[in-house]
């Protein structure tokens, strides 16, 4: 018997004008109907994914940050922060990526640091997509929050442009391009399917009465947590072995 759906929100739930479905929305009433627990599970803020559901808010489990954060009725079950030390590396690596923008992310807060590069600043409108609360910080220290991620964004592409600097933490973090432009760096604990994993055991949930839908390499670990599991038709290629 079916008794949890996840689904990650970009390129899965989401429409390309960032909305989702009449469809989908008649769907999700159904599925709360019939008691079946339902768990959105995406790189983005807290914030901005409760955001889209209005109707449901209180009825659904979030887990955010890539998997680094757990909510539901607007409590954080659960969250993952990064090894300061590793934090320390990895805001000396943020100040050598001119051309890209680093944004630092606590459970429902995401910060950048302040910038007069213009080819940092053009990332800005990109932003607003994605996080609902951003603070400006003149430096890193003054974050008050657990950092539980840490996302690199370039219009050129991650895959080329970021993911081959940040090779000195791939034994040390969890390392997920979540997009062209995205790279997110979580502590080696967080994934989308250790999120789960957590919220199967708080709820009484098995692997085998639970289904995920995804896109992205980030959708991995989402994905091996259910017996079903599907990748979209626009997934990355790498996607397809896994579901």
């Amino acid at each position: 018997m079916l008794t949890l759906i996840t689904a990650d929100m970009d390129g899965t739930l989401l429409s390309p004008e960032q909305k989702l479905s009449d469809r989908f929305v008649a769907l999700l009433d159904e599925i709360v109907k019939r008691r079946i627990d339902f768990v959105v599970a995406s790189g983005r803020q807290y914030q901005n994914l409760i955001a889209h559901f209005p109707a449901h808010r209180d009825k659904i489990f979030i887990i955010s940050e890539n998997g680094a954060c757990v909510f539901f009725q607007s409590q954080c079950l659960y969250h993952v922060a990064i090894k300061d030390d590793v934090l320390s590396e990895l805001y000396r690596a943020a100040d050598t990526f001119c051309d890209a923008l680093t944004i630092i992310s606590g459970p429902k807060t995401a910060y950048i640091k302040k910038t007069h590069r213009p080819a940092q600043l053009a990332y800005l409108a990109e932003l607003v997509k994605y996080y609902a609360h951003i603070v400006v910080v003149d430096q890193y220290a003054q974050i008050p929050d657990p950092v539980t991620k840490y996302t690199v964004c370039h219009y050129g592409g991650v895959e080329k442009n970021i993911c081959p600097n940040l090779e000195p933490f791939v034994t040390r973090t969890n390392i997920s391009v979540s997009g062209k432009i995205f790279v997110d760096i979580t502590s080696p604990e967080a994934s989308k399917g250790s999120a789960l994993s957590f919220i199967q055991s708080l709820r009484g949930h098995r692997p085998d009465t639970t289904i995920a839908f995804g896109d992205f390499l980030n959708d991995i670990e989402l994905l091996q947590q259910a017996r079903y599991s599907f990748a979209m038709e626009n997934a990355h290629p790498t996607l397809f072995s896994h579901a």
